[in-house]
């Protein structure tokens, strides 16, 4: 589903708590609040960070890579497309009998290496550019085969912050990445958690969002860094984009009145009552 043309992502993170259930549940919520896909992480904690304490806490967030299967029949069965972000070359591999796309992290789009060997599986490619200047953007999209960069691939502007201030999120890189690297379209993953700022990104062009979802229960792990939606919330902030792209139908410089409007009566101008009789 979209909300105009605007797809939605849920990004669940690490909110499925080694829980394959509670995986499921959130797929099920993703489909029901009315998102396009849906997108998992996969990574081992000890390939990815450097220092011992820190592998201890993220092991406990890894998706166990068994999953895949299961999760990508879950997420085709709500009619949902299933994607995932790999943090190592082997992840690539593992991920492509299942995945309907690949999501490259803004934290990892100078490595030439992942972004190739997610190319090479000509799957659809999205690209987050937090941190990126023009030149490592473009640098990215140039490693891309021509028919992947120009038919299979987005680019989302983003913070490399968890969680961001809507006051930071300059929200115009939308409508300049859309122009600046045409036909690639843009959109905006966001780590804000605003509904004022979705409507921003929808306002300036974004053809797809990203966001970070946990259940009502608030029990993710991702939960309390701020950036998440509980699933009712976004629900909520979903239905308000797609009020916002209905009522947005482009410049009208004519000021004419619809047929609705038109239908109503109007005061007389000479008696200053209505009329009980259309004019």
């Amino acid at each position: 589903m979209t909300v105009g043309d605007i797809k939605f992502i849920a990004d669940i993170g690490a909110n499925h708590n080694q829980s394959l259930d509670r995986a499921r549940r959130l797929i099920a919520a993703a489909a029901e609040i009315g998102c396009w896909g849906v997108k998992f992480q996969l990574f081992k904690a000890d390939r990815l960070w450097g220092d011992q304490e820190t592998q201890n806490k993220m092991h406990e967030r890894e998706l166990p890579p068994e999953w895949l299967p299961k999760l990508a029949r879950a997420a085709h069965a709500s009619g949902l497309t299933f994607g995932c972000t790999p943090f190592d070359l082997e992840a690539v591999n593992r991920l492509t009998p299942h995945v309907d796309f690949f999501k490259i992290g803004s934290y990892e789009l100078l490595w030439d290496d992942l972004i190739l060997a997610c190319a090479a599986r000509e799957k659809p490619l999205i690209l987050s550019t937090g941190m990126a200047t023009n030149d490592e953007i473009k640098t990215a999209l140039d490693l891309l085969p021509e028919r992947i960069r120009h038919e299979k691939t987005f680019i989302l502007h983003c913070l490399s912050r968890y969680p961001a201030k809507p006051e930071e999120a300059n929200l115009w890189r939308i409508a300049y990445l859309q122009s600046a690297f045409r036909p690639v379209p843009a959109g905006w993953s966001d780590h804000t958690a605003s509904i004022g700022v979705l409507c921003g990104a929808a306002s300036l062009g974004a053809r797809m969002i990203e966001v970070h979802l946990d259940l009502d229960d608030g029990q993710g792990r991702e939960i309390g860094h701020g950036h998440c939606w509980p699933a009712s919330e976004l629900q909520r902030a979903i239905r308000a984009v797609k009020d916002f792209r209905a009522a947005d139908k482009g410049p009208d410089r004519s000021c004419a009145p619809t047929d609705r409007d038109l239908a109503h009566l109007r005061t007389d101008p000479l008696t200053g009552r209505r009329p009980t009789v259309k004019p």
